[in-house]
């Protein structure tokens, strides 16, 4: 039997040089990662965070981690965490508290009135009505 590439591994390979571009050292990336997520258990909050809330904290740090160790300007990595930080979480509309939860369409419907403050008081009081 001999030790030679299956086609399947050629794939692999190139996929993994791709990557180490794209993204850096893998184990440099690992440890930059895990370095981060340890960082969060010295939050007084997070040991009673959802595991939701826990596995988006996670996928941002792993998103960081290239960032730093890879291509910054690389778009999908940036959107990745905004995709993350946003993704609908019910822990976050259940336990909410007074603080009012980010709401991206009324936020986006604020920034539409170019500052024009008839439009932004409509807005306001429509928003907080429903």
């Amino acid at each position: 039997m001999t030790n030679d590439p299956t086609p399947n591994d050629n794939i692999i390979d190139d996929l993994h040089e791709e990557r180490g571009e794209r993204y850096g050292d893998w184990t440099s990336q690992a440890e930059v990662a895990q370095a981060i997520k340890q960082s969060f258990t010295l939050g007084d909050s997070y040991q009673g965070a959802s595991s939701q809330v826990k596995e988006k904290l996670d996928m941002i740090a792993n998103k960081i981690s290239r960032i730093v160790n890879g291509d910054p300007y690389w778009a999908d990595s940036w959107n990745d965490i905004a995709g993350y930080a946003t993704l609908p979480n019910r822990d976050l509309t259940e336990k909410q508290s007074a603080t009012p939860f980010l709401d991206l369409a009324f936020d986006q419907s604020i920034a539409n009135t170019d500052g024009d403050e008839t439009k932004l008081e409509a807005l306001v009081k429509k928003h907080f009505e429903s």
